[in-house]
């Protein structure tokens, strides 16, 4: 599940809303909101975060999780058109297999990321 769709779920069910409850407030079918919830949809639109923002009344903190999970939740990745040809080759290998890496594997790519280049 991505990081705003998880953040967006916790946040109707911190209000005690059910799903029905939260689309009608929000002013979406219910099928939409299931949809954004289980990572079916891409990061929801400014329109639909304002929704949420207003109509759960989130407060400043709040408002700003919801920014940062947003941003950590793009699933589109831009490879700069001068990046060598290893980068290329990277990226789809990790394409490849991005669904059956285990938590051991992606914590030592993450830890590679913070070496210094």
């Amino acid at each position: 599940m991505n990081p705003a769709s998880k953040l967006i779920k916790r946040f109707r069910l911190d209000r005690a809303l059910s799903q029905k409850e939260a689309a009608l407030l929000l002013g979406y079918e219910q099928s939409f909101l299931s949809a954004i919830e289980g990572s079916y949809k891409d990061v929801p639109k400014k329109y639909f975060v304002n929704q949420v923002i207003q109509k759960y009344q989130l407060t400043q903190d709040e408002q700003q999780q919801l920014y940062d999970a947003i941003l950590r939740s793009n699933r589109k990745l831009i490879i700069p058109p001068k990046s060598p040809e290893m980068v290329y080759d990277l990226i789809y290998r990790m394409n490849e297999q991005i669904d059956h890496l285990s938590d051991r594997q992606i914590k030592l790519i993450d830890l590679a990321l913070e070496i210094e280049g």
